[in-house]
């Protein structure tokens, strides 16, 4: 298929279409599952957090109204111009982007939610993410990746769908290649592309290993069942500083 090259995500997550087309995510299901995620950590009210690829902030907005103090950080600046209407004492949104490192700041919790990874083009720049996020945490510091379970998401994908919201019309196409999966928007005369890679837990044991993390514990959904590989529905990793040390930026 020939969709326009260089790095998609510029457009599609500044595009208004973009949001028009996934406003209907599930804020309880994400509220649920932070919930639980802040009890099985044992996150301590007044805790640092980054939210890593924050979005138009629905994770962020809700971790401030819990008392935690939040920053929301995304490449999108019109995510960011959006979510800023929330912010409060506890609550900041910043224009950011996650191959490097959050100047001046530690955090006590790094959270990279809703497969908002393996974008990039290469396991280098991959590896740059996890290297900003392990220079922007405390020494014992913690970070969350929630990612899609590769094998089920290629097993389960609906390859073409329409999707009417609003009086526009969806066209989506979505394919495997070259060990990712494409996704193909059609709408208003407009075409956009989405693209993520098909990591496995030992891909990302190895990327955790080459920047100085080591994964603590596995999920398999937002209720935190164990991961079974062949049947989850998420990847959830938890993971730690490696000899809890940290490298200044």
């Amino acid at each position: 298929m020939d969709i326009e090259k260089g790095e998609w995500f510029y457009k599609w997550f500044d595009s208004p279409l973009y949001h028009q087309l996934y406003k209907n995510r599930d804020d309880e299901e994400a509220h649920n599952f932070l919930d639980l995620l802040i009890k099985q950590l044992g996150i301590e009210r007044g805790a640092r957090i980054l939210d890593l690829g924050c979005g138009r902030g629905r994770y962020a907005k809700y971790l401030g109204s819990r008392g935690f103090n939040v920053l929301g950080a995304d490449l999108s600046a019109n995510s960011i111009d959006y979510a800023r209407q929330f912010e409060h004492e506890k609550l900041q949104f910043r224009v950011h982007d996650m191959r490097q490192p959050i100047e001046n700041e530690s955090f006590n919790y790094i959270l990279n939610l809703f497969t908002s990874f393996g974008y990039f083009n290469t396991d280098d720049e991959d590896k740059a993410v996890m290297t900003a996020m392990r220079k922007s945490m405390k020494k014992d510091g913690t970070l969350v990746i929630d990612y899609i379970n590769g094998e089920r998401a290629v097993r389960d994908l609906v390859k073409q769908e329409v999707v009417e919201l609003d009086d526009l019309r969806f066209n989506i196409s979505r394919w495997v290649d070259n060990n990712r999966i494409y996704k193909s928007i059609d709408v208003d005369n407009q075409q956009f592309r989405e693209e993520v890679k098909l990591l496995s837990l030992d891909q990302f044991e190895e990327y955790a290993g080459a920047t100085g993390f080591r994964i603590d514990s596995v999920f398999g959904n937002y209720q935190l069942d164990p991961f079974e590989n062949e049947q989850s529905d998420r990847l959830i990793m938890i993971l730690k500083l490696h000899n809890n040390e940290r490298i200044l930026p």
